[in-house]
């Protein structure tokens, strides 16, 4: 999966379902990736630092979560294309 481009898990951000997922820490073995929609998914540990080792990224959506870290706004600094 390290030649994985395109991850689209949770892109409907205008329904109630929310999902938790453990951590993000796998997004580091997808260093391709360059489309990433995760909306609806919220990391348990709240951390987002994987996102900040993803240099290829062109599109980014990632819903605000009370504690993560970096901030969203941290995050947007070094993905300009970040959304919420």
């Amino acid at each position: 999966m390290k030649g994985l481009r395109r991850l689209d898990a949770g892109r409907w951000r205008v329904c109630d379902w929310r999902a938790q997922i453990d951590s993000l820490a796998f997004l580091r073995d997808l260093p391709r990736l360059q489309y990433l929609w995760i909306h609806t998914l919220a990391a348990q540990d709240r951390d987002y630092t994987p996102l900040l080792d993803l240099p290829n990224l062109t599109e980014l959506r990632v819903m605000k979560v009370r504690g993560m870290r970096p901030s969203h706004a941290d995050l947007a600094r070094v993905h300009p294309s970040l959304r919420c």
